[in-house]
């Protein structure tokens, strides 16, 4: 056995990025519901060392969608809580609006080997009774979700 200070991060590395387009939306009374996990294990591996991270979900805003996210619970249980810390619509550098979405910082330690599933939940509400979005504005209108863990080693 050797005294290594090193640990090998589970995460190929410590920023890590995901875009999903919403090419296919359409306003309807159901949510879209996207599935992630984010974990210190894979099953075969355990990270060894603790770590936290923290979860930011960055949309653009071609439609008028809402969002909430829920941690470890089903968002159609009863008394299911969104995780949203904050949620903001600012302009980057090129003057494009896009809405910003964070959750409080999570710890995984590496002696509790943790999964944490999430549950996106995307709602695109109906605004004409007669459901012609067809011939509304949104026709053609793709929206963008970009999902980012940006994790790191915690010391106490």
């Amino acid at each position: 056995n050797a005294d290594l200070d090193i640990a090998y991060y589970l995460f190929k590395e410590d920023y890590q990025s995901m875009t999903l387009n919403l090419g296919s939306i359409i306003p309807q009374n159901n949510e879209y519901v996207y599935e992630f996990s984010i974990g210190n294990e894979d099953g075969d591996d355990t990270a060894e060392i603790d770590l936290t991270y923290d979860l930011t979900i960055r949309t653009t805003t071609n439609l008028p969608l809402t969002y909430s996210l829920y941690m470890n619970e089903d968002h159609d249980d009863a008394g299911a809580t969104s995780i949203i810390v904050t949620n903001t619509t600012g302009q980057d550098a090129d003057n494009t609006y896009f809405r910003t979405i964070t959750t409080n910082t999570e710890t995984l330690y590496f002696r509790n080997p943790t999964t944490n599933y999430y549950q996106l939940v995307v709602h695109f509400p109906v605004n004409d009774p007669n459901n012609n979005y067809f011939t509304k504005d949104y026709q053609d209108v793709i929206e963008a979700i970009e999902i980012t863990v940006d994790s790191r080693q915690f010391t106490s």
